[in-house]
């Protein structure tokens, strides 16, 4: 039996590159944990990541194939990502659209009332 296309391995020879307006940006602070945002200047959506996957998306270009990518990280984090961790981070569900903070409602602009939704049997 042949693997389903999507668990199919990621050929080390692939060059990832982000959508032209993309950005990562450096490292900040979110309470005790580091973290750094990513733009899409296109869209205006926003979300963190950690520092490992900062790193990954800071270097993808479209110059550098995974193989590159592989040895670049394993120097910087001591190991390896495996098959499984290249095709979640390669993943186009990842990525559009994330929200910086997915478990909270958007907030308005400073100083304005927050509403509440009503409960259900209230």
């Amino acid at each position: 039996m042949s693997a389903p296309a999507e668990r199919a391995a990621v050929p080390g020879s692939y060059r990832p590159a982000l959508r032209a307006g993309v950005l990562v940006g450096g490292p900040l602070y979110d309470g005790p944990a580091t973290v750094h945002l990513v733009k899409d200047t296109g869209t205006g959506h926003a979300f963190k990541v950690g520092p490992r996957e900062a790193f990954l998306l800071a270097r993808m270009d479209g110059t550098r194939a995974l193989d590159d990518l592989g040895t670049e990280y394993a120097a910087a984090h001591g190991k390896r990502l495996g098959e499984a961790q290249w095709r979640q981070l390669l993943a186009p569900a990842r990525w559009p659209g994330r929200p910086v903070h997915p478990r909270r409602r958007p907030r308005g602009p400073p100083g304005s009332p927050r509403r509440r939704t009503p409960r259900a049997g209230r």
